[in-house]
């Protein structure tokens, strides 16, 4: 983030991995969308959007 000067409330991670990418990315203020490409329908967390497929991320962006 440093080399973009990017600050953290105005970023969003999108990861496949609930507690590494969407935990950690909530964990310093950042904004996180799970890449559910297993279509998990009990998740541990809320995160920001839930997609299945990247045709989807023009609905949350």
């Amino acid at each position: 983030m440093s080399a973009t000067q990017s600050e953290q409330h105005t970023s969003l991670m999108i990861g496949d991995n609930w507690k590494n990418d969407v935990a950690g990315a909530k964990e310093v203020g950042m904004g996180a969308g799970y890449y559910n490409i297993k279509n998990e329908t009990s998740l541990p967390f809320t995160p920001d959007f839930n997609m299945r497929s990247w045709d989807e991320i023009d609905l949350f962006l």
